[in-house]
């Protein structure tokens, strides 16, 4: 038996991937360079940026296409930069309810000792260098901006912690919200790896649940996220159609901790 994905079985996921890449190739010529660098520096983002727009081709050019009419008929700019205000003044959405998204997003920062706005400036680099060989405008900048912001809300929302296997989650979550072949790839291969490592856990599972997810959820990069940020976090996760990943959750945090990390990683 396949298994299923969500509402999608695998068999139906891997044949929606092969029609992605038919229809959009892996830019070769671009993806060697970028691999290579990332390969003899694996904390060089740009490279890493690099190679997955190569990796993704155009497969996400129907997620930019939904976010650019959504946003059509407003400012773009206005929209998002009201939300990375709202996000960058941690001392309000401390003082949120105990139970809203803002005090769950706020705990979440605190706990792994994150700096909205030195992610902003990484998020600018990291766009000067992804695009650095064509021009783009401010709807793609604003979309890049918005798929970098809804990262941290993947992990709020999803119930992901920042161990290896809440991140391969949110890659896999957005893969199936964006439809990027490269957060798919990436996702698909750590669960290989996290299940050589620790074969007592369901790594691939927790991946495809993941993905389940993103296929059952409203597109996070379409969300007036401002408008819910005091709102209790079960409403949110109700009203955007969050469900939870089951075989995340029943791995105790500190199993999950010691997967894929350098020392000792399987045990």
């Amino acid at each position: 038996m396949l298994g299923s994905v969500g509402a999608f079985s695998r068999w139906e996921v891997l044949m929606g991937e092969v029609a992605r890449f038919v229809s959009s190739p892996v830019k070769i010529v671009d993806a060697i360079p970028a691999g290579w660098s990332l390969f003899r520096e694996k904390e060089d983002t740009t490279a890493a940026h690099r190679f997955a727009i190569a990796l993704d081709g155009e497969t996400m050019e129907g997620h930019f296409r939904a976010y650019e009419l959504h946003f059509a008929k407003k400012e773009r700019r206005g929209d998002l930069d009201a939300l990375m205000e709202c996000l960058s003044d941690i001392n309000s959405l401390r003082r949120f309810p105990e139970e809203s998204l803002g005090a769950h997003y706020a705990r979440y920062m605190d706990k792994n000792e994150l700096n909205f706005d030195a992610f902003v400036e990484e998020c600018v680099r990291m766009h000067e260098g992804y695009y650095s060989s064509s021009p783009t405008s401010e709807a793609q900048k604003s979309w890049f901006m918005m798929n970098n912001i809804c990262h941290d809300f993947f992990h709020v929302l999803g119930g992901y912690d920042i161990d290896a296997m809440g991140e391969l989650c949110v890659q896999a979550f957005f893969s199936a919200q964006s439809g990027s072949r490269a957060a798919g790839l990436l996702a698909r291969i750590g669960s290989f790896a996290a299940m050589v490592a620790a074969p007592d856990i369901s790594a691939q599972k927790m991946v495809r649940r993941a993905y389940g997810q993103g296929r059952e959820a409203r597109n996070f990069s379409l969300v007036d996220w401002v408008a819910i940020v005091g709102a209790p976090i079960d409403h949110v996760r109700q009203n955007l159609n969050v469900t939870p990943n089951e075989f995340y959750e029943q791995v105790p945090k500190d199993r999950l901790e010691r997967i894929l990390v350098g020392t000792g990683g399987g045990n």
